[in-house]
């Protein structure tokens, strides 16, 4: 049986393989991005947690205050309901806040949508469309909206999102597939799309079934898409990159589709 006789410049050698196998295992786990996905998800942890806390505080304050002003049997009853009502709608709401994110969920103004049946006055530069009239006016070089950051059921982090997308082609596919695509490459595609408002700072569509987003990045995987799938009153979604993929609520009020360039 050989005999591997161990010196100095063998240590050494193995020594610097380690070292250098360590820094490269340490530099792949310690990836700025994933560092900030993590510290995202961290504090929309603890945010949503903490709004969740201050309903059920103050809820239970007023519990506290029935207490102390009714007295007796009722006062109990009116404490332990708003006591109860507390923690459910504290679960509820820091729940909701964890998929939306927190800032969405208390900063976010959204039109009822009862508006979305009003018809636009003359004087508005506002027009009201279904998704095919849409596509036939666009290709038309009848173009109202040039493009801005989208918001796809609110979500607007990241993934080119929330850069400048300019329009470049709109297309309609019966039955009902609309798909915008984007002088950057980007792309957004909506299956059974609902009505079409455009304006000169804005593009709204009000509901889809399915919307999926395409974008363009240095990225091992090539085709990157977040599809997002609408169950009810909640986004199931799916993704080919590393973004967190997770449930969302849809927000009364809240569009399928809206793309601003505040203007």
């Amino acid at each position: 049986m050989p005999v591997r006789i161990c010196t100095s410049e063998n240590i050494r050698t193995a020594t610097l393989l380690d070292s250098r196998s360590f820094f490269k295992l340490h530099t792949k786990s310690t990836h700025p991005i994933q560092i900030m996905k993590k510290l995202q998800t961290l504090l929309s942890v603890i945010l949503s947690g903490l709004f969740g806390i201050l309903v059920f505080a103050g809820l239970t304050l007023i519990g506290m205050l029935v207490f102390d002003s009714t007295k007796g049997f009722w006062g109990v009853v009116g404490f332990t309901f708003f006591g109860l009502a507390g923690m459910s709608l504290g679960y509820l709401v820091a729940k909701a806040s964890r998929r939306r994110g927190i800032l969405e969920f208390i900063a976010a103004v959204q039109a009822t949508p009862e508006l979305d049946q009003l018809e636009p006055g003359p004087d508005s530069d506002c027009r009201k469309l279904n998704a095919e009239d849409y596509a036939l006016k666009y290709n038309a070089d009848d173009l109202v909206c040039i493009g801005g950051q989208v918001r796809i059921w609110g979500d607007f982090r990241s993934r080119q999102l929330d850069s400048f997308n300019e329009i470049s082609s709109v297309a309609y596919q019966p039955p009902g597939i609309l798909i915008l695509s984007f002088s950057n490459g980007n792309s957004v595609s909506l299956k059974d799309p609902g009505i079409v408002f455009e304006a000169s700072s804005y593009l709204k569509i009000t509901d889809a079934t399915e919307i999926t987003w395409k974008w363009t990045e240095n990225h091992p995987v090539k085709d990157l898409y977040f599809r997002y799938q609408k169950e009810g009153n909640t986004i199931r979604t799916q993704t080919s990159s590393d973004w967190e993929s997770r449930d969302l609520d849809v927000l009364a009020g809240l569009p399928a589709l809206f793309i601003s360039n505040g203007g």
